[in-house]
């Protein structure tokens, strides 16, 4: 095993420590009453190893969404033989049904008072669908002065769509909540974003 792999796998293992802690203690209070002096005696690291990592405890949890998104992106994309088109509902179901394994976190993190950090975390999670979407179907001509405001529409959409699905424990099944986003976007969005002659092939 190579210098660099082992330095990988201690920082993949540290991350993960400080996140488990942190998570750990959501249980217990709201964030704003955790000190990062608990995290690391919870995650039994040194301060300086958190500081290494993160610079606030917001962003620690916010870390935790990162490899949400990472992991999402990797189930929706990772069976996906080369060449073969994307079915755009079955990549919302696919990010739904992960979200829901992570209601607990995300809803902790919908309680942070900024949320600017979690519209981007979506946009580009949403941006890399849409766009992988595209190149799989041969759609490959976005149109510039559409993409980033329908993109960033689309990312408030959804934003509160999770916040409010969340906030009612997820009364819909992952499936309703694709079906009813598939057909906005793909009715909507898609259709705005590609030049109509592609996007209706």
């Amino acid at each position: 095993m190579t210098e660099k792999r082992k330095e990988d796998r201690r920082v993949r293992r540290s991350r993960q420590l400080l996140q488990n802690a942190l998570i750990q203690l959501l249980r217990q209070k709201p964030l704003a009453k955790i000190q990062v002096g608990e995290i690391v005696d919870v995650a039994d690291v040194s301060r300086p190893t958190f500081y290494y990592h993160f610079e606030t405890k917001e962003q620690l949890l916010t870390s935790y969404m990162d490899d949400v998104l990472d992991q999402t992106i990797e189930t929706v994309f990772g069976g996906l033989k080369e060449g073969e088109p994307a079915d755009l509902y079955q990549l919302l179901l696919a990010s739904f049904e992960e979200w829901s394994l992570h209601q607990e976190v995300i809803k902790w993190v919908l309680q942070i008072e900024n949320r600017n950090f979690l519209h981007a975390h979506i946009l580009t999670h949403l941006t890399i669908i849409i766009q992988e979407y595209g190149k799989s179907v041969q759609r490959t001509k976005l149109l510039p002065e559409n993409e980033a405001l329908l993109l960033n529409y689309l990312a408030g959409g959804m934003l509160m769509l999770v916040k409010t699905w969340m906030d009612n424990d997820m009364q819909q099944s992952p499936a309703e909540l694709a079906t009813l986003t598939h057909s906005i976007v793909l009715n909507g969005v898609i259709s705005i974003l590609f030049d109509h002659s592609e996007a209706a092939q």
